[in-house]
């Protein structure tokens, strides 16, 4: 069975959520996946909080842009994170984001520090794409809907693996 992989490649909030799950929903069958799963497991572990919790944040569209508590760039014990922890209260006071993303990232700046700078250069640059590559091959389904295509590196680890591979391009 030849496997069908449809990749979404858009700006940001151009809607490839909600294209997959259209598409999922139109094949009634099939399975959701984004290069970002695995992301999420590593930036999870890096920062000490749990998955669901940083899923939760990063898909608030409100929240994901805003420098949070929960990302610190620096060790959480360390003087220099105190420091930047008391100009992100008064950035919160004053409204003033800059004073904010001093010492924190928001949680889209976290998952590219996480990916970009800790992951990548130790794993290489297509590593998120063979993980996902390995969920294509351990699945039993024909079709995958992937809403993150973003980087040609992990879109050629999945269309190396031989299956049927469609970048829809928002």
């Amino acid at each position: 069975m030849t496997k069908t992989v449809i990749l979404f490649n858009a700006a940001p909030n151009a809607g490839k959520d909600a294209s997959v799950d259209m598409m999922h929903s139109y094949f009634q069958s099939g399975v959701k996946l984004a290069f970002k799963d695995e992301l999420y497991e590593d930036a999870a572990k890096h920062f000490n909080i749990r998955v669901e919790d940083l899923i939760d944040y990063h898909s608030d569209r409100n929240l994901k842009e805003k420098p949070s508590l929960m990302f610190p760039k620096y060790g959480d014990d360390s003087l220099k994170q105190y420091f930047f922890g008391l100009l992100y209260v008064i950035g919160v006071l004053l409204n003033n984001r800059y004073l904010m993303s001093l010492g924190y990232y928001s949680s889209r700046q976290a998952l590219i520090f996480v990916s970009e700078h800790l992951v990548k250069p130790v794993k290489g640059n297509g590593y998120y794409g063979s993980k996902l590559a390995e969920k294509i091959e351990n699945s039993k389904s024909k079709f995958f809907f992937v809403s993150d295509s973003g980087y040609f590196n992990e879109a050629t680890m999945v269309a190396d693996k031989g299956y049927n591979v469609y970048i829809v391009h928002l």
